[in-house]
């Protein structure tokens, strides 16, 4: 994480960013004295306007950059960050997305939410091979970025001198372009719509069941294809575990508080969703 930044400059994210995000973050802040301010936002229970409004209101004079996940990796929650990148600059603060569970997941043009930058991972939603990844920088910041490898080959000012990491493995380029014509065979508005079905497939069959909570918002702009599930009075690892040692359907415990993550994709069919809606109402019945 390469932004000039300098000691007491505060650096803007919440409390439900990924693990490695903050992690980066954090070692600014220890090796070179930034500010991290923190946010830790019910934001599932948040408007997007009251959430757009509490980065707004967390800004100070000393504000250089904000970090927000596009999709919340803890609950598949679809953030805002549109409208708060818009705010932000209106503020003079540069605006990070992490796209890492967004991109290939949703149909958004990354210009179309005027990030300042935007990193995604693409053995996700992408379906490529793991360490694969998209790194996007808007043109007039890239001369003031440092890369974390260096490389004289390129002018200061060109996108290329991020991509220097040694030796590349051909087979993750070849395989990547694989993964891109498969996805655009589908297109991303179709397979937008397909994800979202298929969430609200089991959804909309577990809402209403005695115990059961979903945690994420379930309108169409707030969610895709992930989504979480809790039983009342169960431990999310106990029902992870359940629900693949009885049943073999494979979860995870994001860690959100009562919740059990699922991430169902496009080669998920309807006979896999029944399955798993008939393991939880047994197990929410126990």
């Amino acid at each position: 994480m390469a932004l000039k930044l300098q000691p007491g400059d505060e650096a803007l994210w919440g409390t439900y960013e990924y693990g490695s995000m903050k992690v980066a973050f954090e070692q600014r802040a220890a090796r070179e004295g930034i500010v991290n301010k923190v946010l830790d936002l019910p934001i599932t229970s948040m408007s997007n306007d009251e959430i757009v409004a509490a980065y707004k209101k967390a800004i100070t004079p000393r504000t250089k950059v904000i970090l927000v996940s596009h999709i919340v990796y803890l609950t598949g929650q679809v953030l805002p960050v549109r409208e708060i990148c818009d705010m932000a600059h209106e503020r003079g603060v540069e605006v990070i997305v992490d796209g890492a569970h967004s991109f290939a997941h949703l149909a958004d043009k990354i210009p179309d939410l005027h990030c300042d930058y935007y990193g995604a991972s693409l053995h996700k939603w992408m379906l490529a091979p793991l360490g694969t990844g998209i790194l996007y920088i808007k043109k007039e910041n890239i001369e003031k970025v440092w890369p974390l490898f260096g490389d004289g080959g390129y002018a200061s000012d060109s996108i290329h001198k991020f991509a220097h990491i040694g030796t590349y493995p051909a087979y993750l380029q070849l395989a990547l372009a694989e993964a891109i014509r498969f996805n655009q065979t589908i297109g991303l508005e179709r397979k937008e719509a397909r994800l979202r079905y298929i969430k609200n497939y089991w959804v909309d069959r577990l809402i209403d069941v005695p115990n059961i909570v979903v945690h994420t918002p379930r309108e169409a702009h707030r969610s895709c294809a992930i989504s979480t599930v809790g039983i009342k009075g169960q431990d999310p690892a106990d029902v992870t575990n359940a629900l693949y040692d009885k049943y073999k359907i494979f979860t995870v415990p994001p860690g959100y508080p009562g919740a059990v993550r699922i991430c169902p994709n496009i080669y998920t069919i309807p006979y896999e969703l029944d399955a798993f809606v008939a393991a939880m109402k047994e197990l929410a019945a126990a």
